[in-house]
Formats: C-alpha cells, sequence, structure tokens
C-alpha cells in the first residue's frame, strides 16, 4: 500500500504544479514551452493620400481622359499617318495624341490631302472637264 501512496502523491504534486502554472502564467508563456514556433510581429503602416497626391492622381486622370478623347476622335486616316510616324509597338492613347498635339499643322495637312482625296476618288464627274468656264468683269 505504500507504494500506490507515493504514485498517488506524485500524481497530485504534478497536478498541484500544473494548476499552479496555468493559474499564475499567461496561456501563451505555457505554450511556448511545448511549441516551437518563433512568432514574428509585422507592422504594416498604412498612408493617408495628401491632398497633393489626390490632386496629381485627378490630374493624371484628366489627362488620360483627355488622351482618350483625342485618340477617339480622330480619323482613320490621321491614325494611319501617326501610326505610320510613330510605330506601333506599345502604341497608347496618350503617345498618338501627344504626337498629333505637337505637330498639330502637319496632321491638319493630312487630314486635309485625305478629304481632298476621297472627293476626287468618289466623285461621279471626270477630273478633266472638256470645257472650262471663265467669268472676267468688264470694267470699262
Amino acid at each position: 500500500m505504500q507504494k500506490g501512496k507515493k504514485v498517488f502523491a506524485v500524481l497530485g504534486l504534478i497536478f498541484l504544479v500544473g494548476l499552479i502554472l496555468v493559474t499564475f502564467l499567461k496561456r501563451d508563456e505555457i505554450n511556448k514551452w511545448f511549441t516551437k514556433t518563433e512568432t514574428k510581429e509585422i507592422i504594416i503602416t498604412v498612408k493617408s493620400p495628401t491632398i497633393e497626391s489626390e490632386l496629381a492622381k485627378r490630374d493624371s486622370v484628366r489627362t488620360e481622359r483627355y488622351a482618350d478623347s483625342v485618340y477617339c476622335s480622330i480619323s482613320d486616316n490621321l491614325l494611319r499617318a501617326v501610326l505610320m510616324k510613330i510605330g506601333t509597338d506599345s502604341v497608347t492613347p496618350i503617345k498618338v495624341s501627344n504626337e498629333i498635339l505637337s505637330n498639330i499643322e502637319y496632321y491638319k495637312g493630312v487630314e486635309y490631302g485625305a478629304r481632298v482625296g476621297h472627293d476626287i476618288l468618289t466623285k461621279d464627274q471626270p477630273l478633266i472637264k472638256d470645257t472650262v468656264t471663265v467669268h472676267i468683269k468688264d470694267t470699262k
């Protein structure tokens, strides 16, 4: 019987130590004894936008919308002329509109030439008339 009492006393003592540890120590500290994982603290800082960054973002949106407007409103002939000049690699509406706006007089001439060519090719009239009428004002 003495041996049974000693085993019971040892088990009771282990239970008592465990109860004291659970009562007085934090659960995280106890878990550290039985697990070998490391805990790392990650701090994420989120910056709220400044007034200047919002103004810059709005300006960027305006520029993109203006470039899209120019890009969508030009004729096919103008777009062909621009693409022949700047190439077709990585074409964006901003690149196309910048090219047109920086060489506006040249592209006005291209558009005028395209219209004249279209008018000549679509008219039912012959290009050279048989007779030419010249109106001369009498100055007497």
